[in-house]
């Protein structure tokens, strides 16, 4: 599991709390409902940020695996492409370790 797949994990965990939260002060005052269900709504957008961001991290990780398990990197890419290729795979070995 990478960071940001534990991040997304992590807000979602906090969103249940500020939910849960909410529902307990909304015993005492219903007004107290709605600071807490903004936190609630903000963190849940967090999570579905880091969610969407672990799933394109892990469609581009496998999107390497397959150049690097079917042939050499062709030679008709630009000098961009191949720094911005070997920019992608140094982040993610960096964010795997």
């Amino acid at each position: 599991m990478n960071r940001t797949r534990l991040y997304g994990h992590a807000s979602t965990t906090a969103t249940l709390g500020m939910l849960t939260a909410a529902g307990y002060t909304a015993t005492f005052n219903p007004w107290l409902i709605l600071p807490a269900a903004f936190g609630a709504a903000t963190l849940a957008c967090l999570a579905a940020g880091f969610y969407s961001e672990a799933h394109r991290e892990h469609r581009i990780r496998q999107r390497l695996e397959r150049l690097r398990n079917s042939e050499p990197i062709p030679s008709t890419l630009t000098a961009r492409e191949r720094q911005a290729l070997a920019l992608i795979e140094h982040h993610l070995t960096k964010g795997a370790a």
